[in-house]
């Protein structure tokens, strides 16, 4: 087996206005990461290395995910954060993919897998 790692998101257009705040939570299987700093504000079009690792994961294993956004801090991680968005990826070695969540908002996830 072998280890995911998300290394990074690139925001390139938000519906959020001004700054917000980001929550990023991974699943394959029963292996749950997320990904957040505590107060930490993001505006605009952003990179956001975060370097997520998750154990056990093959070559081919599908990854959940789920990113939040929010300017209040006690939401953003919640469902009641104020922008939603849940997908999906297919594990392989090194890749990323882009993520159209609707017309304002879109995205794309950088990962590689590492032995």
């Amino acid at each position: 087996m072998s280890k995911l790692i998300i290394d990074k998101i690139h925001m390139r257009e938000t519906p959020q206005t001004g700054t917000w705040l980001f929550c990023f939570e991974a699943k394959v299987g029963n292996n749950v990461a997320m990904y957040h700093i505590p107060n930490k504000e993001y505006e605009g079009v952003v990179f956001i290395e975060m370097g997520l690792e998750i154990p056990n994961v093959n070559n081919g294993d599908l990854v959940n995910f789920e990113i939040r956004l929010d300017d209040d801090e006690e939401d953003v991680c919640s469902f009641e954060a104020e922008d939603q968005c849940r997908n999906s990826f297919t594990a392989n070695q090194a890749g990323s993919q882009n993520f159209d969540a609707d017309e304002d908002w879109n995205f794309s996830v950088h990962w590689r897998l590492v032995d």
